[in-house]
């Protein structure tokens, strides 16, 4: 299941992805995640936004194999980022793993090791998603 959030989302729209993922789940016994966040939008999601999220990541936790999360950016303020979502994952105890990067290459790595995915495939349906 891919996301990219090319804005901040609202509600509105994370009340679709929670319909996509609803349909799409309903098709697969487990699946795995990859999100690409841009490293300035991070900071922007509202509380509901980040309510809405956290629902939906409790909802399909049971199916989840596991989320590899790109945040988009250099320098300092991206790997603050990065860090402060590390640390939410980690508090949020969720049963399957989760982990952010910096490049799709190495979350593309890391899920397919850890999801037991194709490395090749995975990273030619990246490369697919995200073309412009």
């Amino acid at each position: 299941m891919f996301a990219w959030w090319l804005d901040v989302p609202d509600v509105a729209a994370l009340a679709k992805l929670r319909e996509e993922v609803e349909k799409f789940s309903a098709t697969v016994p487990r699946f795995a995640g990859f999100n690409i966040v841009a490293a300035q939008k991070a900071t922007k999601f509202d509380e509901e936004a980040r309510k809405s999220i956290s629902e939906i990541r409790s909802r399909f936790r049971e199916k989840q194999l596991a989320i590899a999360t790109v945040i988009e950016g250099d320098g300092f303020w991206a790997a603050a980022v990065r860090a402060v979502a590390s640390g939410m994952a980690m508090i949020a105890n969720e049963p399957f793993p989760s982990k952010n990067f910096d490049s799709a290459g190495d979350a593309v790595a890391w899920l397919a090791s850890v999801a037991k995915l194709d490395a090749t495939g995975l990273a030619e349906a990246v490369k697919r998603f995200t073309a412009p």
